[in-house]
This record gives structure tokens, sequence and C-alpha cells, in this order.
């Protein structure tokens, strides 16, 4: 399959060369093509939705003492001398759990927040044996003077598969971040910084993040390897492991439990959420999933080893991608129906996605009743076309002008990428509806033709825009050129001289945080709680089995606007599953005291944008006071 590089940590390998989300995020940026404009965004986006950016804080690593502060506690380095081998086929002879432990002082709210950094390596071992099986890297930081009983605790885990936590780590809620010319305002030098987080969690939870097998500092431990925790089984696993070793060592099997995970990370920690508890019978009070991919996966592999392909459980699917590119059109200016325009952006977004779930769904085509698959055949061209004309006008206005119609009435895409025709004016339909690979029209993933006024768009976010009309479109570069990707490249530099210097976690290895060979070699098969198994995961499923079971954990969601990569309508279309009576039949009452839906005005990265990590903050601090009131202690046997 053409992709990115598998090291992509953001949402997952990208799918094949046929219809997807991404494959219409380019419809998305060609859209807006046709629109006009400068090189700004469109006057339509006010000051009052782009408030002014934060600031970095101006001191060093640590606040300085004063006379009316107590002093720090000695530092205590950790020298590592191991060569950590994060090939496929690495593996460690032993491992040894040990740690730099750290001590700093930030100021917070105008208050000093004096706590301790412990980075350094776990060892997870098989639930059954005991056997040793892999060294965890992770950096804990804990609230000097709390109470571990009452004081919650927060896992955080990147996704690729393939990525180290480090993107979330220098980004997101952590006590210190990076910040950028692209998120922040920064003086100096350089355009990106490392100062205090004014949007930590550190006040609210403890904070740990986890590195998995072949990423960070990471590795297998022999007789395993790292490529044995390359797929959704083993990977639960072995993290679920880790958090059962670090909650045992350090006193917090009373503490109230989170754990939070973005894009693949999405479903590793909704899968996880069931796995702690069947096999370590740990409850959680807090579920986070941020631009989370939880059945993305059935719409990209949908092939059994027979080499048959299957139509989703939940078919037909909607145009997952439409809002996004709704949502895109409006900050570019393309909108230009005046009762859209001047809608909200919240209800902007409920008005494409009602229209992509209740409306635009009735252009799928039925389903075979031999094969089971879409079958354009069984519709008749007469009702195509009536219905391509019906919905035309007002897909038109949602989606900016990106269709056109004939002469006949029959509408088409403009985009040359992806023409249809009038006499196959289904091509809508399969273009926004299909993601199954074998189903829809191929539309190329050359970025050099999406561009807005000479510009290409970000897919992580549609907000952002490289100028130049000549970039390759080698899919392999694709990374090189994404402008919403352009400055965490320096995340993990960053990270690797803090670990070094300030957390004094000395290692002679050099850090991985974004390991290429993880992805291409993921084993996708998923085993379920009934027993059976899918070459998929669905963590929707283990989702709505944890919600039963443990009806006192809270559950987040939280979706960017411009998310070319995992669209927000995607996640609802996903969470709608298990409150469905076809799905995990959890009951709309529980829905409603249980479960937080955030969408931001931001792209995949919620931390690359000082107004959505700001939105995410102050969401987030409801959370943890809704999830720690109802809360019981996470070990329970």
């Amino acid at each position: 399959m053409s992709r990115l590089p598998d090291a992509n940590h953001f949402g997952r390998r990208l799918p094949s060369i046929k219809a997807g989300y991404l494959g219409a995020a380019i419809l998305a940026a060609c859209l807006v093509s046709a629109c006009g404009g400068d090189d700004s965004p469109a006057a339509s986006v006010s000051a009052a939705s782009a408030p002014a950016p934060l600031p970095p804080q101006t001191t060093s690593a640590t606040t300085p003492s004063s006379p009316s502060l107590q002093p720090l506690a000695a530092d205590q380095p950790y020298l590592d001398n191991t060569a950590y081998d994060t090939t496929a086929t690495g593996s460690l002879p032993s491992a040894t759990e040990a740690a730099a432990v750290t001590h700093h002082r930030i100021t917070l709210n105008g208050k000093p927040l004096t706590y301790t950094a412990t980075a350094g390596h776990l060892t997870v071992r098989d639930p059954n044996t005991n056997a040793p099986t892999a060294s965890i890297f992770y950096t804990a930081y804990t609230l000097d003077g709390a109470d571990v009983t009452k004081r919650p605790v927060t896992f955080f885990f990147n996704g690729g598969p393939g990525s180290s936590s480090n993107f979330l780590h220098m980004g997101s809620y952590g006590p210190m971040r990076v910040f950028s010319e692209q998120g922040s305002t920064v003086s100096g030098p350089n355009d990106v910084t490392l100062g205090e987080n004014p949007q930590t969690l550190l006040d609210k939870t403890d904070i740990v993040f986890v590195d998995p097998p072949g990423t960070g500092y990471s590795e297998a431990i022999a007789p395993k390897k790292n490529q044995d925790f390359w797929g959704v089984d083993a990977d639960e696993r072995v993290n679920a492991g880790l958090i059962y070793r670090y909650l045992n060592i350090n006193n917090r099997g009373q503490s109230p439990l989170m754990i939070y995970g973005e894009s693949y990370g999405g479903p590793r920690v909704g899968i996880m959420s069931y796995t702690l508890h069947d096999t370590y019978g740990i409850k959680l009070s807090g579920l986070i999933m941020q631009a989370p991919a939880l059945n993305e996966y059935e719409q990209r592999i949908n092939k059994y080893s027979d080499g048959s392909v299957h139509a989703s459980r939940r078919y037909p699917v909607p145009s997952l991608i439409g809002p996004t590119i709704t949502m895109a059109a409006k900050y570019w200016g393309a909108i230009t129906d005046p009762t859209l325009s001047a809608l909200s952006l919240p209800d902007l977004f409920q008005r494409s996605e009602d229209f992509s779930f209740n409306t635009l769904v009735k252009l799928a085509d039925p389903l075979n009743a031999s094969t089971g698959l879409p079958d354009s055949s069984s519709r008749s061209s007469s009702s195509a076309v009536t219905l391509a004309q019906t919905v035309a006008p007002q897909l038109n206005a949602l989606f900016g002008n990106l269709l056109y119609a004939d002469a006949s009435g029959s509408p088409y895409f403009f985009n040359a990428q992806a023409q249809s025709t009038p006499s196959n004016p289904t091509v809508i339909a399969d273009t926004f509806y299909f993601a199954n690979e074998g189903v829809g029209p191929q539309i190329p993933l050359g970025f050099d033709n999406a561009f807005v006024q000479g510009k290409t768009l970000g897919a992580y976010d549609l907000r952002k825009a490289l100028a130049g009309a000549n970039i390759p479109a080698s899919i392999d570069n694709y990374l090189t050129y994404d402008p919403s990707l352009d400055d965490l490249s320096a995340y993990t530099p960053i990270f690797t001289s803090y670990v070094y210097n300030s957390l004094k976690y000395q290692a002679v290895s050099g850090y991985q945080g974004l390991n290429a060979a993880t992805g291409g070699n993921w084993n996708h098969t998923t085993s379920y709680p009934n027993g059976s198994q899918l070459p998929f995961p669905d963590a929707t499923i283990f989702i709505a089995d944890e919600m039963a079971i443990n009806p006192k954990m809270q559950v987040m969601t939280a979706a960017g606007y411009y998310d070319g990569v995992v669209p927000a309508a995607l996640v609802d279309w996903d969470m709608q599953y298990v409150s469905d009576p076809k799905g995990g039949q959890i009951p709309s009452s529980q829905m409603q005291s249980s479960y937080t839906r955030v969408l931001y005005p931001g792209g995949h990265m919620a931390y690359a944008d000082d107004a959505s990590r700001q939105q995410m903050h102050d969401t987030l601090v409801g959370f943890y006071a809704k999830a720690t009131s109802t809360s019981i202690p996470s070990m329970t046997r």
C-alpha cells in the first residue's frame, strides 16, 4: 500500500490510494482553490475566534529558589550505559529497574509547584509465568507532599503505531513543553524553545509518559523480541503490565487512575481499559482519547486471509470527512451561503455532520445479497441521478462549492484527480462513503495539486499552508512537506537534551522518537472479549464492555475541526456504536452522565495550538473533578 512512513505517530499508517479520508482531505484542499482570496485565511475568521497566543515563561528549567521556599532535595542522576536496540529483532539479555530522580519547582498561576521527576525503566512480566518480557522507559512527574490515596495518576500514550511518548510529553500537559512559532509567541534567536507549561495538569494529577517496546529507550527482554509486541493484543498486554508494575512499586493502588491516548493511542487506551480490568483487576476512573482512530482499521483492513473483503458491519458508512471539509472551507472563506456563514463553529460542524449522517448517506449503494458488498449495479441510474440532484445544492453549500452541476443537473467533482461524470454520479457516494479497500474510485494522494492560491494544506491541520507550487508529490516525502508538522520534528532532539540535562537520565543510546519499522510490521488481528478474533481493532467494543462492568468510569473524546487524518465525524460515528442497540447497548442515561465529547478549533494535535490546548486543559480540569468524585480505588484485588 502507498502510505506515509510507518513512523507516523499521529494517527496510523495512511490508507491505500483508494478512496479514504485523506483522499477526501485533498478534495478539501482543492475545493478552496477556486474561491479566490489572498495569502491569509479569509476575513470571516474574526479576531475573536483567534485568541492571542500564550507567551512562554522566561524561566529556566525550575523556578529559582527563594528564602520563603524550602530548598529542593538533592538530585539522583543515573548513567545508563545500555545500548538499546529498537529494531524488530532487538532483545536485551537482561534488564535492570533503575531511574534518575530529580526535583523541580515551577510557577503555576502565580504559585510555586514543587514536584519530583523520575525517568527510567520498569520491567514488565508475563502475568501468568512472571517471566520478564520487556524493559519499558517511562517518565513520571509527581507532586510533592500529595496524598497518593486521593491524587489521580494519568498514563499518557502516543500512537503510530511506532511513536514514543515524547510528542505528548513535549507538547501537552507536562510541567515543561515546547513553544514554537507555529503554536505560540516565541522571542529570541530560535523559533522553538522549552519553557514552563501554563497548561500543565500537574496541579490536578500526577503524570506518567510511557514508551512502548521499540520506541524511546524501551526494548524487549530475551527470549522476547521487540517485534513480539508490535501487534494489538501484545501491545495491550505489555502496556497494561507497565501500569500494573508502576502502581505496585509506587503504592498507587488506591489512586484514581486515568489513561490518555492520542490517535492510535486512542484505540490503545480504549482497549486497555478492558485489558487492565480483565487481566489485573484494575478499574479506571477516567479514559481520555484525543483524535482517536477507534475503529478506523475496519475501513482500511478488510481483507481476510483468503483474500475476500467485507463491508462495514455498520453499513452504510456516512461521509466521515465531509464535516471536516466544511470546516476547512469555512476557515478559508469558501462557505458563501449566508445562513451557513452565520453559524458558530460548533453549529456549522453539527449541520454538516447531520447532513452527512442522515441525508448524504442515502446515496450509498445497496448491499449485494450474494456478496454482502456494496453494489452500484443494483441501483438504477435514474434513481442515482435523482438523489444526486437532490443533495447537490446542500453539498455545494456545505462543501464550499466542491461540486458543480452539468447541463443535465448531474453534479460532478471539478477536481481533476477525482473527476466524476454525468453518467456516473454515484462517484459522489463512493468517494465520501467508502474507505474500504477495493471499494470506490482511486484517488492519488499527490499533494502537488492540492493548493489554496499556491499553497499546500497540511492534512494534520487543514488551516496550515505551505507556500509553493512545486512540492514533490512523492508520498514517501510527505512528512517533509506537511506544514502542520513543521515544528514537531524538533520535539525529539529537545526531549533528548531535556531528559539528559534536566532530568539527569544520562543514556549513551540515542532516543527513538518514531520507529519506522513498527507500523509496517504491526499485527492488527485483535482478540475480543467474547473470544472471537477480527483482522482489525475495534476499540468501541472494549469501551462498551468496560463501561458496562465499570459504570463509574468517565470517558472523554476530543477531536479537531481541521483534522484531515482522524476526522471529528469519525470519532462521533465510532462512539455512537457504544450506545447503539446493535452495539454496546450502554444506556443513554449512562452516556449522558459518563461521556464527555470535545470538539476543539485545531487539527490532529490539540497541543500544537494555543487555543485548542487551553480549551482541552479547561475541559480536562472539569473532567478530573468529575472522575475523581465518582471513582473507586483502581486496584480492587
